[in-house]
């Protein structure tokens, strides 16, 4: 049976955002078996103010998960997450920015885009929120879906989602503050992680 969940991991405030088109951006990959954790993480500098420039990745994270109620049937659970920090220009510390708002989308079928999940969050006093984290790295991510498999710890070869061709992370509507100057950057340009389009094992 599949099963949709939605869990925030992040103690902010999440909002609705009006979402930026998909970056189709990058490469298609083959995930193979187990796979646990971060399956692709790619970043891009949003913009500076000459002093310091703001960062913003996506990532597809991937864990297997046991269907229990349906035989040899596995679950392949797929999580969105964005993570946007401030930095020297040319790389250095992360350190906190003054404000940011940033989504990041699930999607699926890069023939025919379609938004599976998406999760939006804020911070920053400009924006009448909690401080942006002092470490510099603003960071969220939730479960966006659970794509059913059957290939599992005993199977061999490769095979095809069940329900779309690919899948992948966008992360669009991102607006940063920048500490001291106060200069903002936005998208776009967008940022995406790699396409995940086959399971082997």
């Amino acid at each position: 049976m599949l099963r949709l969940r939605a869990a925030a991991v992040v103690a902010v405030v999440v909002t609705a955002f009006a979402m930026g088109p998909a970056d189709p951006a990058s490469a298609t990959s083959v995930l193979i078996y187990p796979a646990n954790g971060t399956f692709s993480h790619n970043c891009r500098v949003l913009g500076g103010d000459g002093m310091t420039e703001a960062v913003f990745c996506a990532d597809l994270a991937t864990m297997w998960e046991f269907n229990l109620s349906v035989p040899d049937l596995y679950v392949l659970d797929l999580t969105e997450k964005a993570e946007v920090f401030c930095q020297p220009v040319g790389g250095g510390t992360a350190h906190q920015c003054a404000g940011i708002k940033v989504t990041a989308g699930l999607y699926a079928n890069s023939s025919a885009t379609e938004l599976v999940d998406h999760i939006a969050a804020v911070c920053g006093a400009y924006y009448g929120q909690p401080p942006c984290p002092a470490s510099g790295r603003f960071i969220i991510s939730r479960l966006g879906w659970e794509e059913p498999t059957f290939l599992g710890p005993t199977s061999h070869g490769c095979e095809e989602f069940l329900y779309a061709t690919d899948y992948w992370v966008s992360v669009t509507s991102t607006v940063v503050r920048l500490p001291g100057s106060g200069t903002f950057v936005q998208s776009p340009p967008n940022v995406a992680s790699n396409h995940i389009s086959q399971l082997c094992h």
